[in-house]
């Protein structure tokens, strides 16, 4: 299988349920890739929820210092923010996140709710 085959099955085995399956594969992709972003932010995904924060944390600054224009791994970075407490790094991801996809309606959503919790808690 090529890395886009591995890739797709990863992505279905990942969608289907089956996490283990799919981080093996993904783990495979970054074998051959090791800065394939895409295997690296599912991975982190699936890190960040089974509460690997600090593992999913590093996958993702990783993928954001190759690609700071990544809007859904600045989504996610900011919720592994969040998470740990550490909301003067999450608000700038979020607020990233937002800008680089503004007709997402999940990151709006997020968005706004930290925007929420920024200024009124």
């Amino acid at each position: 299988m090529d890395i886009d085959e591995l890739l797709q099955t990863a992505l279905m085995k990942h969608r289907d349920g089956d996490v283990a399956g799919a981080a093996k594969l993904y783990g495979q992709i970054l074998e051959a890739e090791p800065d394939h972003p895409a295997a690296t932010m599912n991975l982190a995904s699936i890190a960040l929820d089974q509460g690997q924060l600090d593992e999913a944390r590093s996958m993702l600054a990783g993928v954001l210092a190759r690609d700071e224009d990544n809007g859904v791994a600045h989504l996610l970075y900011s919720r592994v923010c969040f998470l740990q407490g550490d909301h003067d790094v999450g608000y700038p991801n979020i607020i990233a996140a937002f800008e680089l996809l503004p007709d997402e309606e999940g990151v709006a959503a997020e968005f706004v709710s930290a925007m929420r919790r920024r200024y009124f808690t």
